[in-house]
């Protein structure tokens, strides 16, 4: 379904088309606002599945915005949002999933020598448990802390991470009720158990044993 048929006229953007991710409440296009800048327009699949928690999400959004971390921000956020609809407008971050890169990794032979790979994965290391670290100092879970979440870019100084789609966050001392992502998810949630700090934290360590063993 095009971006304009799902939610009527957006005179200030021009779609240019689907994008491949979302998550399980979204529904996710490129787009390009009236100064021809690349965005992301993301709208629910349903108004209702979003708005009971709609004011706590934008919360989250305010606390983690323009946080920086060791290559810029560390968090990608909504600038602006589409009244009445729960729409997100976000800028477009070129860049590839961390998911992506590890799929890469156990498909196809590495073409670097070892030391620059484990450089390039300690230094990923690094960045996730800053983020982590980050989020638990103001009071933020994730609540869906995996490869998928996380988009990388090149830069001379190694690779930038920043962490995406925070639908499923919320206010620590809130509590969540986030289904997280299988491999990633904590046992208490799989046992059926609300989602804390504490999940995020497994998340981390599942990840980056995987980056440093694998």
């Amino acid at each position: 379904m095009a971006l304009r048929e799902f939610v009527g006229e957006l005179d200030t953007y021009t779609e240019v088309g689907p994008l491949g991710i979302g998550g399980r409440r979204w529904r996710v296009w490129r787009a390009e606002a009236s100064d021809k800048s690349p965005v992301v327009v993301k709208l629910p699949h349903s108004p209702a599945d979003v708005a009971a928690r709609w004011a706590a999400q934008v919360e989250v959004y305010r606390r983690i915005r323009g946080v920086q971390g060791p290559l810029g921000e560390l968090f990608a956020v909504p600038y602006d949002f589409i009244d009445g609809e729960y729409g997100q407008i976000q800028p477009y971050m070129q860049g590839y999933t961390l998911q992506e890169l590890i799929e890469l990794w156990l498909t196809r032979r590495p073409t670097d020598d070892t030391m620059t790979r484990l450089r390039d994965r300690m230094w990923l290391a690094y960045q996730l448990a800053a983020a982590v670290e980050v989020l638990e100092r103001i009071g933020v879970c994730h609540g869906d802390f995996s490869p998928g979440n996380v988009l990388l870019s090149k830069t001379a100084s190694g690779p930038r991470l920043v962490l995406i789609d925070f639908d499923e966050a919320f206010e620590r001392d809130a509590g969540g009720t986030s289904l997280g992502t299988d491999d990633y998810r904590a046992p208490e949630v799989d046992a059926g158990g609300g989602a804390t700090w504490a999940s995020d934290r497994y998340a981390l360590s599942v990840l980056i044993h995987f980056l440093l063993t694998r």
